[in-house]
């Protein structure tokens, strides 16, 4: 074979390669800019009109794909300020999934898994979260007033300052959440497990405890006013300076719990454990204060 005909055939050879790899490239291109557009159409429609379940999940998984040339690495979905007023997301996978400030008034969100999803500042009143996924998810500061949580999960999850207000939490597991400075006034908690969970300065005022595990959990300076404990167990529970007067404690077991500075005046305390408790300063069912 001449060199002549070698150096074309390698000519060829090159200039077909450098053809199917720019090609390539510009299909690749051509499909981002594609996708890249269409995310964008229903990031526009999400944060606007009320939309279709499709659209939500769609936008999703468009958001999740791999990262390249970070192939290793999938995308965080930014739902931010979308408007999902009354949509219907059961059983639905939103974990990771940033819902901040997000519209989710009476949102039907039943089974759904939401583990470490961003819904800080979200709005939840009345939606339906009936034994959804919420394991370390931040809800800092949200609103979920008379939310429907039958049964949820919401273990270590970020609740500080959350309005759970006439919402009904029966039978869900807060283990070692943090509802610091919540408001659960007229809540229903009544065989939820709050075991080490952290209520400091919580608004509990009239709260339905029944049954409520509270081992270990932090009380300090909430207010249980009027709340239902009956058969509540809080062994071991902080809780110094807490308001309890006209709570119900019948059948309690607050066996080594620290209710120093504590006000039980008009507590109902009929069969209640107070073992190894510290009443140092605690003003007794009577008005008397405890030495």
């Amino acid at each position: 074979m001449s060199d002549v005909l070698l150096g074309v055939l390698i000519g060829g050879a090159f200039g077909f390669i450098g053809a199917l790899i720019g090609a390539m490239t510009n299909v690749i291109l051509v499909n981002r800019k594609s996708r890249s557009t269409q995310v964008r159409e229903l990031r526009l429609r999400l944060v606007g009109d009320v939309v279709q379940t499709a659209d939500v999940m769609d936008y999703i998984a468009l958001q999740r794909r791999r990262k390249w040339p970070r192939f290793w690495k999938r995308g965080i979905p930014d739902l931010t300020d979308a408007n999902l007023e009354g949509i219907d997301l059961r059983h639905q996978d939103l974990r990771r999934v940033k819902l901040f400030r997000a519209n989710l008034r009476g949102a039907d969100l039943y089974h759904a898994d939401l583990r470490e999803t961003d819904l800080e500042k979200a709005i939840l009143d009345k939606a339906d979260l009936r034994f959804a996924r919420l394991d370390g998810a931040s809800l800092y500061e949200a609103s979920l007033n008379e939310a429907y949580m039958v049964e949820s999960y919401l273990r270590e999850a970020n609740l500080i300052g959350v309005d759970l207000s006439g919402a009904d939490l029966s039978g869900t597991s807060l283990v070692r959440a943090d509802l610091a400075g919540a408001n659960l006034k007229g809540a229903e908690l009544n065989n939820t497990d709050l075991s080490w969970a952290n209520l400091r300065g919580a608004d509990l005022k009239g709260t339905d405890l029944r049954g409520t595990d509270l081992t270990e959990a932090n009380l300090s300076g909430s207010d249980l006013g009027g709340a239902n404990m009956n058969g509540t167990h809080a062994r071991q529970a902080n809780l110094t300076q807490t308001d309890l007067s006209w709570a119900m404690l019948r059948h309690s077991d607050l066996s080594g719990a620290d209710l120093s500075g504590a006000d039980l005046k008009y507590a109902d305390l009929n069969a209640t454990v107070l073992v190894g408790a510290n009443l140092t300063n605690t003003i007794m069912p009577d008005g008397s204060k405890h030495d």
